[in-house]
């Protein structure tokens, strides 16, 4: 679409923003700004009304002209409008935040005949960020603090030349076990999806002893509690020690009360949902995870569809109609409204209409869901659709869906996350139809004890 990127910025404008630029617009004779403003006042709701308002202004203003020379001019302005934005936003970003304005300022006045001025900005500069985390910054000011504090040679200078570079010291040790506490996470948190990601890293660092000495020694709770979410996710198959090194994550930094602790309790609390989805925990247990998390999310300002898709699914599953957040009260639609997100609308419409027993609307659904690039979502589509063909008397195209799956489970082998869920429902309906059961799957199925909610549901259902 021409112009998406504009008509995103035009879209997050606020009020205030708008009439800063209307401000602007009556103080500058450049003529391309009364365009800028007609599509201000356009009602832009959708990209339609953008491109019509773009349509508008290239017939209006550039009428007479060839159809080329009205694309560049449109193309120009486009370019001309987002630069607009994006000053006002800087603008507004340095005039909010002291540390940036203060470290521009040095950069200006870095030259010798304004030292006095340079040395004072700096001076600012630390002051406005001694009380946060933004490491590059405090980094820049002891750099050049500390070359300042040479000049001189006194011993004045001297001294807090050397108590400046052993603050130095410091930042970097923390901020070297942060960085390292934010890498292991990462890795941790792809391990569910790809268990031979650790064998990626041609490295001795990732295992238990060495992350244990690792949280010993790290003074700073925050990454201590990463660290522990980190074991936690690396033994998400042993619900024991998943669920001390988890519980320990929350406990160590119970007391600490800022965003960056609310982060990781989130983070922690969505893959102890995970571990507890995968498990078959309790309903009230999974039910609780999602609702903290989407607290989290609400106080970040912060959306995230797959929440709501796996609250509204158990709610579905365990035909739960209470609270305010229900599937079955809310237009569940509208949580994933954006157009990469609507499979998981469709996977719950599937499943509703498979427990109404409507199976044709059921494999209808279905059937978008085909080249969805979630893995887990495709699966548990394919052992519903498995299901609903077996129940529907069509065999071969049951026997077809199996071994089509079978291969599609071999290829998610590295997988953890309800993989073995989907052979074991695989598994059992190519049983009752006496179809031959490759043998790792068939000893897969005899040891899996304990199904996720949803394919708990498909097996449950196979014999009403």
């Amino acid at each position: 679409m021409l112009g998406s990127k504009l008509f995103n910025l035009l879209k997050d404008l606020s009020t205030a923003d708008r009439k800063l630029l209307f401000y602007k617009e009556k103080k500058t004779e450049d003529k391309r700004f009364k365009q800028f403003i007609y599509l201000l006042k356009s009602n832009l709701n959708t990209a339609d009304d953008f491109n019509k308002s773009l349509m508008q202004i290239k017939n209006t203003f550039y009428s007479g002209q060839s159809e080329k020379i009205k694309n560049d001019h449109i193309r120009r302005l486009i370019d001309f409008c987002i630069k607009q934005i994006e000053d006002l936003k800087i603008d507004q970003f340095i005039k909010d935040n002291a540390s940036i304005r203060n470290y521009i300022l040095t950069k200006v006045y870095n030259k010798t005949q304004t030292r006095t001025s340079y040395q004072d900005y700096l001076s600012k500069l630390y002051n406005s960020a001694k009380d946060s985390n933004e490491f590059w910054i405090m980094n820049y000011y002891i750099n050049k603090m500390a070359n300042l504090k040479l000049l001189s040679q006194t011993d004045d200078d001297f001294k807090e030349w050397r108590n400046l570079l052993s603050s130095q010291i410091n930042l970097i040790q923390e901020f070297y076990h942060e960085e390292i506490g934010n890498v292991y996470s990462k890795i941790g948190s792809s391990y569910v999806d790809d268990r031979t990601t650790l064998n990626q890293f041609k490295s001795q660092f990732l295992n238990q002893d060495y992350i244990l000495k690792q949280i010993e020694i790290i003074p700073n709770l925050k990454v201590k509690a990463n660290l522990y979410l980190t074991l936690a996710r690396f033994n998400f198959e042993d619900e024991v020690k998943y669920a001390f090194y988890s519980t320990t994550a929350i406990r160590i930094i119970k007391n600490v009360d800022d965003s960056d602790s609310d982060l990781i309790r989130r983070k922690i609390f969505f893959a102890s949902f995970l571990h507890a989805f995968h498990f078959n925990h309790s309903y009230s247990v999974l039910k609780k995870l999602l609702l903290k998390i989407i607290s989290f999310n609400k106080k970040a300002q912060f959306e995230e569809p797959k929440i709501y898709f796996y609250l509204f699914l158990i709610q579905i599953v365990k035909n739960d109609k209470e609270g305010d957040l229900n599937y079955y009260n809310v237009n569940a639609k509208k949580y994933f409204s954006e157009e990469e997100f609507t499979y998981f609308y469709n996977f719950l419409e599937a499943l509703q209409f498979y427990k109404s027993n409507d199976y044709k609307s059921t494999k209808r659904v279905l059937n978008k869901l085909s080249l969805v690039k979630n893995p887990y979502i495709v699966s548990w589509s394919n052992c519903l659709e498995i299901i609903t063909n077996y129940k529907q008397g069509n065999v071969d195209l049951t026997e077809r869906l199996i071994l089509k799956e079978f291969k599609k489970l071999a290829s998610n082998s590295n997988r953890i996350f309800t993989i073995n869920s989907s052979i074991v429902v695989t598994v059992k309906i190519a049983n009752l139809i006496n179809l031959k059961i490759p043998k790792n799957y068939d000893e897969l199925f005899l040891r899996s004890t304990k199904l996720s909610p949803i394919h708990n549901f498909m097996i449950d259902s196979i014999n009403h």
